[in-house]
């Protein structure tokens, strides 16, 4: 069996490696809006938190 060059395996899969990475390119966009979404969702959630907690300080403080 003759010795196949590196680069011959490479060139045989050029469809497949696009039909395997078209899926993550069409959902790049969907998954970056819900990155952001999902980040803006943390964020608000962070800073209500925050405040809860130092109204309850304040609540401590003055009973």
């Amino acid at each position: 069996m003759p010795a196949k060059s590196p680069h011959s395996k490479r060139h045989r899969y050029p469809s497949l490696a696009v039909s395997y990475l078209t899926p993550f390119l069409l959902d790049f966009s969907f998954l970056r809006e819900k990155y952001y979404s999902l980040k803006n969702y943390l964020l608000v959630n962070y800073i209500t938190t925050k405040k809860r907690v130092k109204k309850k300080r304040e609540n401590q403080f003055h009973s």
